[in-house]
């Protein structure tokens, strides 16, 4: 038996070692975490594979550099390998089982071409070119098309190419993502172990608690003054001070929510605990909910952003109050908390290496184009349509 061990074939999240912040991910992958493939792979290819393999490197975008020594590698699997820059031979090596081609030359801008030989013949032909700035985008899915089942997935590969469409190998262009059409984006990368760039954007969720929250014992629960938000409650107590006086047959509880101007520009839900067996909800002296029977669950309440203003708005509670079966029995206190929703940011993620990840999924209600946009400043931007079929 023979084989080969490495560790590991994908680079994943965590042990950066030796590397310290911001590597946030590990460097020992022939994969990185986007699953491209690093130099060395094309050398595990050349020696475990009967298909002809030749790779060059580095890329030749190496400004900066002119006239200085670079160290230029060849992975192959060919018998031998003859390398050019801008037409000038560099010479013709044997390759060794299992090894590599090494030649150190002068960088200049231009055309470095290797030529692999097999049996005395040429087998194939890798260049390598500098190229110019990048000037407009690329997309290229693993797949044309996807199922509209809510799983299936495509993942695109997303690169620069510079006015003569050459892929730009050290681009570093930030691009955002739009998608319509019944789909989803789910994730964006580039396999930079030091990239603290988020891979999701999505919705945040900010929890408001009531607060101050006061009571008031009423006689009936029918067109109370106490809801309206300048009604004075200075003297009113704690709220749940007396829950458990049955001499009480109603209830006033208010409080107050505190919006910032975003906040009550935009509809809030009220995910509300039951705190009486019947109860009628308002916000800033508007009804929102009526007569609510208690709920073990609790209650959704949608609060529209027409009855909102900056600042402390107040919510009032009209209940008739529950009673203990037994004495065992735990009675509510808790009205539950109001929840206001970021809207998503832009989907975006730079170019490492000159490229990035866009996964995309389908959704499972209808088939149709999925349209994906991609823009970056200076950049002409690239749409791909992904039809999905039921």
């Amino acid at each position: 038996m023979a084989g080969m061990f490495i560790w590991t074939g994908f680079d994943y999240r965590g042990e950066p070692t030796p590397y310290g912040w911001p590597s946030v991910g590990s460097y020992f992958g022939m994969l990185d975490q986007c699953g491209f493939a690093k130099d060395d792979a094309w050398y595990l290819r050349s020696w475990w594979s009967n298909k002809p393999v030749l790779h060059l490197l580095p890329h030749w975008n190496l400004k900066g550099h002119e006239g200085q020594p670079i160290r230029v590698v060849a992975y192959s699997n060919c018998d031998e390998v003859e390398l050019f820059l801008n037409g000038k031979n560099f010479g013709k090596k044997s390759m060794s089982k299992n090894g590599h081609l090494e030649w150190t030359i002068n960088y200049a801008p231009g055309e470095l071409k290797a030529v692999g030989y097999k049996s005395g013949k040429s087998a194939l032909t890798e260049i390598v070119k500098t190229t110019g700035a990048a000037a407009s985008l690329q997309l290229y899915p693993h797949k044309n098309s996807i199922k509209a089942d809510g799983k299936d997935i495509a993942v695109i590969t997303v690169s620069a190419a510079d006015k003569k469409g050459l892929t730009v190998p050290d681009a570093d262009n930030e691009i955002s993502f739009t998608l319509s059409g019944p789909g989803r984006i789910i994730g964006v990368g580039n396999g930079n172990p030091t990239s603290l760039e988020a891979d999701k954007f999505l919705p945040v969720l900010v929890n408001l608690p009531v607060e101050n929250l006061k009571e008031l014992p009423i006689n009936d629960i029918l067109n109370r003054p106490e809801v309206k938000p300048d009604f004075n409650d200075a003297l009113w107590q704690k709220a749940f001070t007396d829950l458990n006086d049955t001499s009480k047959k109603a209830w006033v509880y208010r409080g107050t929510i505190t919006l910032n101007n975003e906040m009550a520009k935009s509809a809030l839900t009220f995910f509300y605990k039951s705190v009486g067996k019947k109860q009628s909800i308002y916000i800033n002296g508007n009804l929102i909910a009526a007569n609510l029977d208690e709920h073990a669950k609790g209650d959704i309440v949608t609060i529209d952003q027409k009855y909102l203003h900056s600042g402390q708005n107040t919510i009032a509670i009209v209940t008739i109050p529950t009673r203990k079966v037994h004495d065992w029995d735990v009675l509510n206190t808790d009205p539950g908390l109001v929840q206001y929703q970021i809207p998503a940011s832009t989907w975006k993620r730079k170019l490492f290496n000159g490229l990035a990840q866009v996964i995309v999924q389908a959704e499972g209600k209808t088939a149709g184009d999925i349209i994906l946009t991609a823009q970056a400043n200076g950049l002409a931007k690239k749409v791909l349509v992904i039809p999905t079929t039921k």
